[in-house]
């Protein structure tokens, strides 16, 4: 019985990492990517990633644009709504046969993304019965799978995500977990399923607003090892590694925050 291999889509965000000084252009050029300018970035993750994933401005989906203590508002969720079918690139990737995949960050992926309010948006999302989103699934990263030949079914989601890149050995587990992952992801072959992949890269970020000066140096240089982890060579494979928004964000928008 022939396997054919289908089409992956990576989408890689690397949260708030700036470009010149965290070396990024190193390896960029180590992996043969391309260097591209990102218009559709925002002053922060939502904003972004609404552009991306709706192909429309936030001032066209919400008066006056989508801002950073508003877009938990209830008009922030009208392009995600079921009449608003068509304007989600997850509804038109569904609708071409892909699996979309989103991995880690499952809260605020959930929320943001699909469009659940509740306090378990995780089990919203499971008992949904619309249907919608069948064709998405969900994983998490799980330090205390050790065998080297897991799938990335047993990398059962959850809501709660690596945040202790204090810890030196639990984020040693961390990011081991997330080696094991990726190659169990890029060793996945299907018949004719194509794969639409999403992920959020948090380690600068997370280490930079928290002001973790103990994990702070080293997570620019940890997330370009994490970079390293993904072969870049995968046949049939088309990766998008992007920040999102700059890091110094202040009330008056400096050209550093819009990459």
């Amino acid at each position: 019985r022939v396997q054919h291999l289908r089409m992956k889509i990576y989408c890689l965000l690397l949260d708030a990492l700036p470009w010149n000084t965290s070396g990024l252009p190193e390896a960029a050029q180590k992996h043969k990517l391309e260097h591209l300018h990102h218009v559709t970035t925002g002053m922060f993750t939502t904003t972004t990633l609404l552009s991306m994933f709706s192909g429309r401005l936030p001032s066209d989906l919400v008066p006056g644009g989508v801002g950073y203590l508003s877009h938990n508002e209830d008009r922030y969720y009208d392009w995600i709504k079921p009449e608003a079918k068509g304007g989600h690139l997850f509804d038109v990737l569904g609708d071409a046969g892909f699996e979309v995949r989103l991995h880690h960050h499952l809260d605020y992926q959930l929320r943001m993304l699909l469009g659940y309010r509740g306090d378990d948006p995780l089990r919203e999302f499971q008992n949904d019965p619309s249907a919608r989103w069948k064709h998405v699934t969900l994983t998490s990263p799980t330090p205390s799978l050790t065998d080297a030949h897991v799938s990335t079914t047993d990398f059962e989601p959850s809501l709660v995500p690596f945040s202790e890149y204090g810890d030196a050995l639990k984020r040693d587990a961390f990011y081991d977990s997330e080696k094991r992952y990726i190659e169990s992801l890029q060793r996945e072959t299907s018949d004719g399923k194509n794969l639409f992949f999403f992920t959020q890269q948090q380690d600068w970020h997370d280490c930079w607003y928290t002001r973790t000066k103990g994990a702070l140096h080293g997570a620019r240089e940890r997330t370009v090892a994490w970079l390293d982890l993904w072969d870049f060579s995968e046949p049939d494979a088309f990766f998008f590694v992007f920040s999102d928004h700059g890091y110094q964000v202040s009330s008056v928008v400096d050209p550093k925050d819009c990459l």
